[in-house]
């Protein structure tokens, strides 16, 4: 009876041992994972923001796609009502339940701060900036998570919140 105790504790240890050592490897893997923006849900973007580097030569044509990615109807996935349309002409409106709530211009860049806030700058990061039409002194500004023909996200930045938006026309 004793040696059949020893051998059940030896079994729990070594399954908690295993089960501490896949732990840690899926830490290890998150850390090293750290600051990408890459997204591995099933509701995501699938392809992080295209280059930016300066020292590319197909920066105004990375930009161009972003532009161009960006611009439409987009819906957001949490809550259905809440809306907003990005033009070709750089204004963005912003609605909820068909109202038209806020009207801005936006930019879309990659630099250094956004909105008074010192962010990072590679060749993944975009950022948007909204500036209020009605009161130009009030802006907000939002990483580009990443967006495709279909899907939007982006992130306040003063707050670890994303949000995902499906493109409705």
């Amino acid at each position: 009876m004793k040696r059949k105790k020893i051998i059940s504790y030896a079994l729990i240890v070594a399954g908690l041992l295993l089960l501490g050592n896949l732990c840690y490897s899926y830490v290890a893997a998150e850390k090293s994972n750290f600051g990408k923006e890459e997204i591995s849900s099933p509701n995501v973007v699938d392809k992080v923001v295209p280059n930016f580097d300066k020292n590319d030569g197909n920066q105004n044509e990375t930009k161009t796609t972003i532009d161009n990615n960006v611009v439409g109807t987009w819906e957001a996935e949490e809550d259905p009502n809440w809306r907003m349309r990005f033009t070709s002409a750089g204004k963005f409106i912003e609605y909820y339940v068909g109202h038209q709530n806020d009207s801005s211009n936006y930019v879309i860049s990659n630099t250094s701060p956004q909105c008074g806030q010192t962010v990072p700058v590679d060749q993944y990061t975009a950022y948007i900036s909204l500036t209020k039409l009605s009161d130009s002194t009030k802006k907000h500004c939002y990483l580009l998570n990443g967006t495709t023909d279909s899907t939007l996200s982006i992130s306040p930045l003063e707050n670890n919140r994303y949000w995902i938006f499906k493109r409705i026309q």
